[in-house]
This record gives structure tokens, sequence and C-alpha cells, in this order.
């Protein structure tokens, strides 16, 4: 009889939501196999669910090694004046790199990748993704929370507070349950 393993890899068989399991072109799959997987369901269940842990936590390693080795990596930006986007871009791919796997910066919509003026203000235009990203971090938890500063429960007030200020404020907030029987809920929002 073959294990769970072995049925696995040789039948290409997947876990479904809701503990089924997916057999690729069963009509193909000789009857005592058919038989095997039929009765090892449980532990074919269990060697699915230990390769998926197993992929996660080598992608969890990868992008730790990733920002790891980004965060030792030197960054060299130039000042780039272009029609359509000018600012302060890596200056090589290994840079850009670097920033993205670090978070620092952003994407123009398909036009580069543009450094924050602050990041080339303080540290030049060449430093290490270690500096850049504590330089980084601390600012955009800041921006995050002066995006929002109140929130108030009166249209009217809100309105005026926001005229006032000249920041966005929250007017109301609302908390549905989800029940799962329109397709714009998520549970998980």
């Amino acid at each position: 009889m073959k294990t769970p393993a072995q049925l696995v890899d040789q039948y290409r068989v997947a876990r479904l939501p809701g503990g089924k399991l997916l057999v690729p072109n069963p009509a193909s799959i000789p009857a005592d196999d058919k038989a095997a997987i039929a009765t090892q369901k449980a532990a074919i269940t269990e060697e699915l669910a230990r390769r998926e842990a197993a992929s996660l936590a080598a992608a969890r390693a990868n992008g730790a090694a990733r920002r790891e080795q980004a965060a030792s990596a030197t960054v060299r930006v130039m000042w780039f004046d272009g029609e359509r986007l000018g600012g302060w871009q890596p200056a090589d791919a290994d840079s850009q790199r670097t920033l993205e796997a670090l978070g620092v910066g952003e994407e123009i919509g398909g036009w580069g990748w543009l450094v924050p003026a602050h990041v080339v203000d303080e540290l030049g235009t060449e430093f290490t993704g270690a500096e850049a990203a504590a330089l980084v971090k601390p600012a955009t938890a800041a921006a995050h929370v002066d995006r929002v500063t109140k929130v108030i429960d009166d249209p009217e007030r809100a309105k005026a507070e926001a005229a006032n200020t000249g920041r966005p404020v929250v007017a109301y907030i609302s908390i549905v349950p989800c029940d799962g029987a329109v397709e714009e809920c998520h549970e998980d929002t």
C-alpha cells in the first residue's frame, strides 16, 4: 500500500475548503489506489496540511532573509526630472529591489519608484537599507495617525470641524455583522 505522501505526489491530490480532497482525473486512477485514498483521507489531509505549513514557513524565512539582506545593502539614489515623474529615484535595479523589500518609497502607477525626499535630505544619495527603513517607519506611522484626527458622530459638526482644521474627520462609523449573504460582505474587514 502506498503512503499518503506517495499518493499526494503521484495523483496531485489537493485539499479543498471543508476538508474535501480534490483528485484530478479520478477515472485514470487504479481501483486499489482509489481505495487507498478513501481509507487514508485523514492521513492525506494531514500530509497536505504539513506541506502547506512547510511552504508558508519557507516563504516567511525567504522574506525575512530578503529583508535582512536588504537592510545591509547599499542604496544609491539620483534626482530624475522627467516629464511625467520627477523626484528621487533608485539609481539602479539593486537599489530599487532593496527599497521595495523594506517598504521605503512607493511605486507611482508604473512610472517608477520614488524615494521620499526627507530620506535623501537626512541620509544623502548613498545609504544603507537599514538607515532608510529606520527613518521612514516612524514617519509612516505618524502620517497614518495624522490622517484622521477625530471621530465625530454629528455629521454637521464633523463638516464644520473639517472646514476649520482642513483635516479629514470621520463623521460616522457603522459596524454591521457579516452573514455572507452579500458579495461585498467580507468577514475579515
